[in-house]
């Protein structure tokens, strides 16, 4: 299966799940015989995230900056028909098959755009805690987007693309986030052994490692508190908190802990996740807004017990008590009386790690590829239908 394949961006963050996303699906999608145009309006990229632009890059055939796609209000940024013609131009040289776009800010562009050729629409981020806790009912209703599929992520966000997106439910399809199972798998002794000795850690010290940005709405004062607790009841525990890192929300976490938290919380930055993920005992996800984490199912591929936050991918992810456990958002108690459970009961942590290496066979980078690809043979295959066309 190949076809040419066209994905526009406004903004493209290379330290975010969807670049992170992009980085695993376009290789895998090029070895398929997949022709990408990549383009995006800016794109913001530390030289931590540098590996995942270069991924992104070398997935590509075309792989282009274009300012006038960033649109939207305000005197800094481009007006709606320099997005049009911006994408028809690119749509033009390109000559895709399939239209990719991941957020509705070019949606209504593309339609115009693109008549003709397949859209396709992932919705990748949540709504907000408020929203969705309010009654379906009440929640208002975006404006139809006019694509011929839409995936959602998650259980939480097929059911949002139907209900507040308006979308029918036969454009609607489920294609959770999928990981390298060749890569992420448990290690040996001996390689656990190595990536603890990296970071100074002995065999009897508890490591519960949050991997991920260190940004507010991740929460890693939640981790924090909790070992902070776990450690005033005299348990040799450290938190590892290993990705992009925002310097104010350290800061205001330092100044929170009793000394800082200098002896147990170790800040990495960027690591790598494999070697991180390796070193831990748990993964810990405190977050207040997920898409779908794709980091809990890298813990559950390595065999770690996961322990997360009921935002939006964990009813995909976890069977709690069996493949992982939950915990409110913000309970630092919940948290710690968990951890503390984990470590005086190993065999079971032990267990929850052997089903939690099963639960993640269904997320597969490879199994992810191949749903997506039948998505676009489905836009290619088809016989047009006018009603796509309109709104609802």
């Amino acid at each position: 299966m190949s076809g040419r394949l066209l994905v526009p961006m406004t903004r493209l963050y290379c330290h975010d799940g969807i670049a992170g996303h992009l980085a695993t699906l376009l290789p895998l999608l090029q070895s398929s015989g997949w022709l990408t145009t990549m383009v995006v309006g800016t794109y913001d990229c530390p030289e931590s995230a540098r590996p995942v632009l270069e991924r992104l890059r070398a997935a590509c055939e075309r792989f282009e900056i274009d300012p006038r796609l960033i649109g939207g209000r305000g005197m800094q940024v481009m007006p709606r028909w320099h997005q049009l013609r911006s994408l028809r131009r690119w749509v033009q040289s390109s000559r895709p098959d399939v239209i990719h776009i991941h957020g509705r800010a070019l949606g209504p562009v593309a339609r115009l755009a693109a008549r003709g050729v397949g859209r396709v629409y992932t919705r990748h981020l949540a709504l907000s805690a408020v929203t969705r806790a309010a009654p379906a009912s009440k929640v208002p209703k975006w404006p139809r987007l006019w694509c011929d599929r839409a995936i959602g992520i998650s259980l939480k966000t097929c059911a949002e693309l139907r209900i507040i997106e308006r979308m029918p439910a036969a454009m609607v399809r489920y294609v959770p986030h999928g990981v390298d199972l060749s890569r992420f798998r448990p290690p040996t002794a001996a390689e656990r052994r190595a990536c603890r000795a990296v970071l100074g850690i002995d065999d009897n010290t508890f490591v519960c490692l949050q991997l991920g940005r260190v940004v507010p709405v991740k929460r890693p004062e939640t981790l924090a508190n909790a070992v902070a607790r776990l450690r005033s009841e005299g348990r040799k525990a450290i938190a590892i908190l290993a990705g992009h890192t925002d310097p104010e929300t350290v800061a205001k976490l330092r100044v929170a802990l009793p000394d800082g938290g200098a002896e147990w919380l170790r800040l990495l930055g960027h690591a790598d996740p494999r070697q991180a993920l390796w070193a831990a005992d748990v993964k810990v996800l405190a977050s207040e807004r997920e898409g779908f984490a794709t980091a809990i199912v890298e813990a559950m591929a390595c065999g770690i017990v996961p322990l997360r936050t009921p935002t939006d991918g964990a009813d995909d992810q976890i069977d709690d008590g069996v493949d992982g456990l939950l915990f409110d958002i913000g309970d630092h108690v919940a948290l710690s009386e968990s951890l503390a459970a984990l470590m005086d009961d190993p065999t079971r942590r032990v267990r929850m790690g052997v089903a939690a290496r099963a639960k993640a066979e269904q997320f597969a980078a490879t199994t992810m590829a191949e749903r997506t690809e039948s998505i676009y043979r489905e836009l290619i295959d088809r016989v047009p239908d006018p009603r796509c066309l309109r709104p609802v």
